[in-house]
């Protein structure tokens, strides 16, 4: 049996963007969880999974926009972009 201790402190404070003055509020990820992005005026989904290896669990995301899905991918920035 494997116990997970899932550790969620001070996720929801938000913080100043290092590029700009805007405020930026961080969420934890975990697994099941959708996530909605919008770039451009475009609504991009992002689902988190996992995925088994031979080293171990690691997360993984889909991307789904417009009646498209990715591709199981290793980070969410390469789901938007496959």
């Amino acid at each position: 049996m494997k116990l997970y201790i899932l550790v969620l402190f001070n996720w929801w404070i938000s913080r100043l963007s290092e590029k700009n003055n805007d405020f930026c509020f961080l969420f934890p990820i975990h697994l099941q969880t959708k996530i909605l992005v919008v770039l451009n005026g475009h609504d991009f989904i992002i689902e988190i999974g996992q995925l088994d290896s031979q080293f171990g669990s690691y997360l993984s995301y889909i991307c789904k926009y417009d009646g498209i899905q990715s591709e199981l991918c290793k980070t969410p920035t390469e789901a938007i972009t496959t």
